[in-house]
């Protein structure tokens, strides 16, 4: 629970009222949150200016820097952890908060001409982080870049139907051999190695150079001496970076992934 002591909250400050509340906090390391109009000047890779207009400003206490509109969950402007965070009053009535990075050099400045809300927060937060994908979640990442498997890995098909049941994506390699992806979204036991066996065996018969790979975060104990000797392999996948290419492909078509058969 947040103690009352771990946050202040200042309504309806003027600027210059504002300017050592925000030169202590930065100071301090706490995480402030800024509302009011403001407009925003970035110069670096590139540049960008954004008009005037009520914005909620969130400086981090790792000196990173966010700028949110009313809609969407992504920041219009942002600035990484580590910028030098500087204040100053602009013809005595104005603030102007400015964040600079040296490398790359870039600036963000930010002026605001009224202030609604200053909040200062003392937060303490050592939980960890778990982050847990579905193995649908996985099969779209893969689908989405192929390359998780191995570089020029295409994808053909999901869900393809086999006596034994269904094969998560087939696909062919660079050289063109088929290829059979087993998707686990845990650690893989010997039930998902015989399941994969159970993919390639019948295939097998009318192509030998069919490989079978298991796509999963961590192999089970004992588990990839029983791959070798069963001919098969194994992908570590990143879930990490599973959700950040299922976050950027939002709006994609899967099916604009895959390798269109040759007719």
């Amino acid at each position: 629970m947040l103690q009352k002591t771990n946050f202040f909250v200042y309504p309806n400050l003027t600027p210059k009222d504002s300017l050592f509340v925000i030169q202590n906090a930065v100071a301090k390391q706490s995480v402030l949150l800024i509302v009011g109009n403001c407009r925003v000047d970035y110069e670096g890779r590139a540049s960008s200016k954004l008009d005037w207009g009520e914005r909620l400003v969130m400086i981090k206490s790792d000196r990173s820097i966010l700028i949110h509109r009313s809609t969407g969950y992504e920041p219009v402007n942002w600035q990484p952890p580590g910028c030098i965070i500087q204040t100053e009053l602009v013809s005595g009535i104005d603030l102007k908060i400015r964040a600079i990075r040296s490398q790359p050099r870039e600036t963000l400045e930010i002026l605001f001409d009224e202030l609604s809300l200053v909040t200062i927060l003392n937060l303490v937060d050592k939980g960890a982080f778990s982050l847990y994908v579905s193995e649908e979640d996985i099969k779209k990442s893969i689908m989405l870049r192929p390359s998780l498997i191995e570089e020029n890995f295409r994808c053909i098909i999901d869900e393809k139907m086999q006596p034994t049941g269904f094969i998560d994506i087939f696909g062919v390699d660079e050289e063109g051999n088929p290829v059979i992806i087993e998707i686990k979204r845990g650690t893989v036991r010997k039930e998902a190695v015989i399941q994969l066996r159970g993919y390639v065996e019948p295939l097998s018969k009318t192509n030998p150079k069919i490989r079978g790979i298991i796509a999963a975060p961590k192999l089970g104990k004992g588990i990839k001496p029983l791959l070798d000797s069963m001919n098969l392999e194994y992908k570590r996948i990143n879930v990490k970076k599973c959700a950040e290419i299922l976050k950027r492909s939002e709006g994609s078509k899967i099916s604009d992934f895959f390798t269109k058969p040759k007719s």
